[in-house]
């Protein structure tokens, strides 16, 4: 499934499902009809992997680091083989409001590839087609310094990671996709839609420090240090 474009929403809704599967989730038809002591097995292995995942996140991906410089290179280094056919410039968009961020990029989209590697932490897909990926997970995930889930929507494929905060922290949630049902309208693909939720309790970071860090990291002249992207937009 190489062409973003004729993924249908059925094949795209179960390559999510694999993803997840992959990390120890299962449905809730089969929770139902699992053992206690197995369910209760699985969670203790997905809260130590989650202990590990933690670590290794924290380790990579730096409180300092600047995740929205971060999906800046992701998306110049997506592809744009569409939006070019179509006469669109290639561009990256963010919306930062109090309660959300909105980032928009008229890429190609993802395909099965991009989801198996936004799963996981250690593995990547070819450089050259890094999207919002980033070398080995870490440059997406470092969206999770600000945020408790992320909604994405990628033409067929619509997705979230939750994080949570305090008692209702899964923290292998940043690499267990979960189906959503809003997709992207056909008239506006291609499109990938990033809807970032922020932090609410101690850790949040105050709107106007976030808007600050956005035009700190991304200067007006960023773009003369770009190949691919044409168009950078900030609205706060």
């Amino acid at each position: 499934m190489s062409d973003s474009l004729n993924i249908t929403p059925a094949q795209a809704r179960a390559i999510v499902l694999k993803a997840a599967t992959e990390n120890g989730w299962i449905s809730q038809e089969d929770r139902d009809n699992s053992p206690p002591g197995t369910l209760e097995a699985l969670k203790n292995v997905r809260e130590r992997l989650g202990d590990a995942l933690e670590i290794i996140s924290h380790d990579l991906s730096s409180a300092n680091a600047r995740f929205a410089l971060e999906l800046v290179q992701n998306a110049e280094d997506n592809k744009f083989t569409r939006a070019r056919e179509l006469g669109q410039q290639p561009y990256i968009k963010f919306n930062v409001r109090p309660t959300s961020i909105v980032v928009e990029c008229n890429e190609d989209g993802f395909i099965e590839e991009h989801v198996a590697s936004i799963s996981t932490i250690g593995q990547s897909s070819k450089s050259k087609d890094r999207g919002y990926i980033g070398e080995k997970g870490i440059g997406f995930k470092s969206v999770f310094q600000v945020a408790t889930a992320i909604h994405i929507q990628s033409n067929s494929f619509s997705f979230s990671f939750r994080y949570g905060e305090g008692a209702t922290r899964d923290k292998l949630g940043i690499i267990t996709p979960i189906l959503e049902d809003e997709l992207i309208p056909f008239h506006a693909r291609p499109l990938t839609r990033m809807t970032l939720t922020p932090f609410k309790a101690e850790a949040a970071i105050p709107y106007t420090s976030l808007v600050a860090q956005f035009q700190e990291d991304i200067p007006d002249n960023l773009l003369l240090f770009l190949s691919t992207l044409k168009k950078i937009e900030i609205l706060c």
